[in-house]
């Protein structure tokens, strides 16, 4: 993404803080669940798959936590902040034009794929032998 935006930042300087903070949100908000499953397995926490079904473990609630969470505050920021603007003046996230709809129905999709994830993961443990 950096390296899509130079142009974009050489153009406009004031697009810089924006990217920066993209950037960094990007790597926070979709890093931060993948480590906590990293720091689980690390200290003989968790063992993989069968642990990802397990909701008394710590690690797994937090992992669970975070989509809702992430959710949560995306909605808030899209919908009700101006994260649809932003994301739309600052578009080399995504390599390609975009509008504030289609960011909006793009974090649509991405609550409706949380949803189904945790249903299948339900569905996984009730018939899981």
């Amino acid at each position: 993404m950096r390296f899509r935006a130079r142009n974009d930042i050489i153009q406009s300087p004031d697009l810089k803080n924006g990217y920066e903070k993209l950037f960094k949100g990007i790597i926070f908000w979709l890093g931060t669940p993948f480590l906590i499953l990293a720091f689980g397995a690390m200290i003989s926490q968790l063992s993989f798959p069968q642990d990802l079904l397990n909701f008394r473990n710590p690690f797994t609630i937090v992992f669970f936590a975070w989509f809702l969470i992430f959710d949560f505050f995306g909605v808030k920021w899209i919908f009700m902040g101006r994260g649809a603007e932003f994301l739309t003046r600052h578009d080399k996230w995504m390599n390609m034009p975009v509008t504030p709809l289609f960011v909006k129905g793009l974090m649509i999709m991405v609550i409706i794929a949380h949803i189904g994830f945790f249903v299948g993961l339900w569905i996984m443990k009730e018939f899981a032998l």
